[in-house]
């Protein structure tokens, strides 16, 4: 009994560790269920870790392969997530964006706008849409975001998700073609 018992404990150890079980045990008494159980429930959890890897790695796919800037912010400001895009349009890399808050990143005036477009996001519970216009660097930078809420698996809200589309060269002709007339 003190070395199947040890064979148990043993199989819950290697599933802690998210290693591969011992050789099933052959018997049909209560040890040996209980065993059988672990291992059942050791399969189910292996099958939602590679669902969970699948899922995070086309979340990933689908967020890298734009060149909008995608991120997402909890409902103290703080980046959870930015991509690419989002780092190239901040201009900072993605390291240092994770973990600081719009006002750690952005310039005091436009943090404030994003900040209000945020927590108006949060208030109405719907997706906006916001076009910016700023002057960075000496240029003109023009970016179309439609702002969503992010909601845990009880209907609340918890953050923000934003895309916003870089519209500088649209908006630098227009600007052009009213100059020109």
């Amino acid at each position: 009994l003190a070395t199947r018992l040890s064979r148990v404990a043993a199989d819950a150890d290697r599933l802690v560790r998210g290693e591969p079980l011992g050789p099933p045990m052959a018997s049909g008494d209560e040890l040996g269920r209980l065993a059988a159980h672990l291992r059942a429930s050791a399969n189910r959890l292996m099958e939602r870790e590679r669902e969970l890897r699948h899922s995070h790695a086309l979340l990933q796919a689908v967020v890298e392969g734009t060149p909008n800037a995608v991120y997402v912010k909890d409902l103290q400001g703080r980046f959870l997530l930015a991509n690419a895009g989002a780092a190239n349009a901040i201009g900072l890399p993605v390291t240092e964006i994770i973990g600081r808050t719009i006002e750690e990143v952005f310039p005091a005036e436009i943090a404030a706008v994003k900040r209000h477009r945020d927590e108006e996001v949060c208030a109405t519970g719907e997706p906006r849409s916001y076009e910016d216009v700023v002057w960075a660097g000496g240029e003109l930078q023009a970016f179309v975001s439609t702002k969503s809420p992010i909601r845990d698996g009880d209907g609340r809200i918890v953050g923000v998700v934003s895309i916003s589309h870089d519209i500088s060269s649209r908006v630098r002709a227009e600007h052009a073609l009213r100059a020109s007339e």
